[in-house]
Parts: C-alpha cells; sequence; structure tokens
C-alpha cells in the first residue's frame, strides 16, 4: 500500500495497490477489513487526492507513462479524464474552493513546470517551469499561494496574485517537502535528518 489518502470527514482512505506485476490500483477502505476497487490495474494509478467536499477523488493515470489526471467518484466511476500527451504528471491536489487542481508535470524538453487546471473548461495554465524536480504542491490562505517542494531541499511559495516565486526556509540543512497546509495559512513540513528519522513542523504564517 501507498500513497494513502483521508477523506476530508476522516472516515474513508483512498490508497494505490500494486500486484505482483508492479501495476497499480486505487483502492478505497470502507471499514475493517473491507476494501473497494475503484479502477483496474495498470502501470501508473497513484498519488490519489480526495475533493474539499469529499465527493469527488483525483488521481494520476497512465498506461506507457503519467500522462493524465482522471476524476472519479467514490464508487469509482469516472467522471472526468485530462490526459496530457508527452509528458509525466504528479502530485494532484484541489483548490479549497474546489474548482482547481495544482499539479506538477515534466514536459517533452525535461523542464519541470507547475501547473493549473480549470475543472470546469479544461483548461491549463503553467504557473512556473523551471530546473529541478517539482513536487508536492498545496494551496493556501483561500487559494491566494501555492506551496511546492524544488527537488529536496526548498519549499517555495507561489503567489496566485503576483504570479511571482520566493523561496521558504531556503537553506534550512536538512531536505524538506510540503505535506498539508493547516488552517488555510500554516503549512507542515517533513524534514528527513541524519539517520532514519523524520520530522514533521509547521512554518509560521510570518513566512507567507
Amino acid at each position: 500500500m501507498s500513497d494513502p489518502a483521508l477523506s476530508p470527514d476522516g472516515r474513508t482512505l483512498a490508497f494505490v495497490e500494486n500486484d505482483k506485476q508492479g501495476r497499480q490500483s486505487i483502492r478505497r477502505w470502507i471499514g475493517i477489513p473491507a476494501t473497494r476497487n475503484l479502477t483496474g490495474f495498470d502501470l501508473c494509478n497513484e498519488t490519489p487526492a480526495w475533493s474539499p467536499d469529499g465527493k469527488q477523488l483525483v488521481f494520476v493515470h497512465g498506461r506507457t507513462r503519467r500522462e493524465a489526471l482522471v476524476v472519479i467518484t467514490p464508487e469509482g466511476k469516472v467522471e472526468k479524464s485530462f490526459p496530457f500527451e508527452q509528458q509525466h504528471l504528479r502530485d494532484p491536489a484541489w483548490s479549497q474552493d474546489g474548482s482547481r487542481l495544482v499539479f506538477t508535470a515534466v514536459n517533452k524538453e525535461g523542464v519541470s513546470e507547475l501547473k493549473t487546471l480549470e475543472l470546469a473548461s479544461g483548461t491549463v495554465g503553467v504557473l512556473i517551469s523551471g530546473k529541478g524536480s517539482f513536487s508536492s504542491p498545496r494551496w493556501g490562505q483561500q487559494d491566494r499561494w501555492i506551496a511546492y517542494s524544488v527537488g529536496n531541499a526548498e519549499t517555495r511559495l507561489f503567489s496566485t496574485e503576483s504570479k511571482t516565486s520566493r523561496p521558504l526556509l531556503a537553506g534550512s540543512g536538512a531536505p524538506h517537502t510540503t505535506v498539508g497546509v493547516v488552517a488555510e495559512r500554516a503549512l507542515i513540513l517533513t524534514a528527513l535528518r541524519k539517520g532514519p528519522r523524520r520530522e514533521y513542523f509547521p512554518v509560521s504564517p510570518k513566512h507567507q
């Protein structure tokens, strides 16, 4: 099991299951010990994320690469699918109003991109592109900014109003990754210290 995602009401867990051939399926835990298949097995079905109202899930899907974002119901019915040719997608996350997704991609030139997807229209926007591996984007503060990680050593904040990106905790001396947002403002980061030890810590709103 990997990529666990807890529903907003805290009652249901979506996760990824691998078969013996390494293919992936999205499953939903619905009570001890019952689970339900939401997808079949393919090369890639990963990083499920619940919508803010708990009525939908989005995940990265692909048969040859991480090439599509798929929106399903908690019962597994496909509602929308957004293919992206010649791109590798990662880490979709819902905006707090549920109208948009933010995700990371590597385009055919090998450049990392932070992108948004308007769910109603299918419009895709590129917020920023650059070197390094972008990952773990999270919306915060009424969708005014997006936190994301670059490599495993820097977290940055992108302002959706000014369209600028700035470092947060750069040069802290420990690799860290954005894992969540609390009360729309405080970030929760995970840092890998010396040895097999992870620490979770909040970032004060004054950094934002």
